[in-house]
């Protein structure tokens, strides 16, 4: 699938704005799927993507946050910190 090319998205999907950069994209969520089922978020981008936005994220917005290198550290005394665009 080309995540570049808005209207190659399904007919059947319903106008909605991107709640990160504001750009018009198709959601299928309503129907019998959307694109967004395809992306594959880590654990870490699920949540960041949770706390910062309401709404749904275009191609675009909602790869760029796949895409992002994390880093989880555990720390000798069991804690834990997620670290986004971690670079080893």
């Amino acid at each position: 699938m080309n995540n570049n090319i808005v209207s190659d998205l399904p007919e059947k999907n319903e106008p909605c704005v991107c709640a990160s950069c504001g750009e018009t994209f198709g959601c299928g969520a309503k129907f019998d799927g959307c694109w967004c089922t395809e992306v594959t978020l880590s654990e870490e981008a699920t949540a960041e993507v949770a706390k910062n936005f309401d709404g749904c994220l275009c191609p675009k917005c909602l790869n760029a946050f796949a895409s992002r290198p994390s880093m989880k550290l555990i720390y000798r005394d069991g804690t834990t910190e997620i670290v986004l665009d971690a670079v080893g």
